[in-house]
C-alpha cells in the first residue's frame, strides 16, 4: 500500500492529490505519466476520495497502466460505492451479478444496483429490474421490478419498455393490464423494436385491448418483417396483398 512516496505526500488533501493525478493522466498542465497518476490516485483513495477509488477500480478492471486485477477492481469499487459513487455501485453490482472478481452473490448485486439505480443510472435500473423480476437467487419482487423498469422506460430505454409490455401482458407478479402492455409495446415499436412491432400487430389483428384494425396490424407486421423477424415474416406471407400498405 503506502510506500515512502506516499508518506511524503499530504494525505489531508485527497481532493488535491486526485486532481494532480488527473493532470498527469491527461497531460493537462503536467507531464503525461500514467504510472505517476495511479500513484497519486492510490494516495487520494487511501485518504477517502471516492472518485480516486473509482478511477483505481477502472484501471485495475481494464488493465490500464497495471495488470488486470478483478479483485483489486472490486476492492476499490466497493470503497467508492459505499460512499455513494453511482458508477462504482453499478460496477460492483454487475460484478456480484456475474461473479467478476468475487463469488456470485445476487443479494449483494441487488444492494449495489439499487444504490446506482436510485441515483438515476439507467443501466442499473434495467439490471435491477431484470434481477427482481427473474427472482433467481433473490426473492422475486415484481412491484419493485416494475418501478425500476418504469424509471428506465420513461427515459426511452427500449429493453425496459419491452419488459414492461411483457409483465403487464401476462400479469407477471402484478395485475394483468392490457392498456399498460400496449402502451409500452407501442413505445418500443416506435423505436423500431421488432418484437414490439410484431406484438402490436397481434393486438390489432385479434382486437385484444384495441379495436380490430387489419390495416394497422399489417403495418406493424411489415415493420417487423423488414427487420427479418421470423414470426412477422410468416404473418406477412399469410396476409392477402390488398391488406398490405
Amino acid at each position: 500500500m503506502a510506500d515512502d512516496f506516499f508518506k511524503r505526500l499530504d494525505l489531508s488533501t485527497p481532493a488535491e492529490l486526485f486532481r494532480v493525478g488527473m493532470a498527469h493522466y491527461f497531460g493537462d498542465g503536467a507531464k503525461k505519466d500514467l504510472p505517476l497518476a495511479i500513484r497519486y490516485w492510490h494516495v487520494s483513495a487511501e485518504g477517502g476520495h471516492a472518485e480516486a477509488q473509482y478511477k483505481l477500480s477502472q484501471v485495475y478492471r481494464h488493465g490500464e497502466g497495471v495488470e488486470k486485477d478483478p479483485a483489486q477492481a472490486l476492492f476499490y469499487g466497493i470503497m467508492a460505492a459505499n460512499q455513494g459513487h453511482p458508477l462504482a455501485a453499478l460496477d460492483v453490482g454487475i460484478s456480484y451479478s456475474v461473479g467478476r472478481g468475487v463469488e456470485k452473490d445476487l443479494a449483494q448485486a441487488v444492494k449495489y444496483l439499487r444504490l446506482a439505480a436510485d441515483q438515476g443510472i439507467l443501466e442499473a435500473q434495467l439490471c435491477l429490474g431484470q434481477t427482481l423480476i427473474n427472482g433467481s437467487g433473490v426473492e422475486k419482487d415484481a412491484v419493485q421490478a416494475v418501478k425500476y423498469f418504469r424509471l428506465a422506460a420513461d427515459r426511452g430505454d427500449c429493453g425496459a419498455q419491452i419488459c414492461l409490455g411483457q409483465i403487464f401482458l401476462i400479469g407477471d407478479g402484478v395485475e394483468r393490464d392490457l392498456a399498460q402492455a400496449i402502451k409500452y409495446y407501442r413505445l418500443a415499436a416506435d423505436q423500431g423494436q421488432p418484437l414490439a412491432q410484431y406484438n402490436m400487430g397481434m393486438f390489432y389483428e385479434t382486437g385484444e385491448g384495441v379495436e380490430i384494425d387489419l390495416a394497422m396490424a399489417a403495418k406493424y407486421f411489415s415493420m417487423a418483417a423488414k427487420q427479418g423477424f421470423p414470426p412477422a415474416l410468416e404473418k406477412i406471407a399469410s396476409l392477402k396483398p390488398p391488406t398490405l400498405h
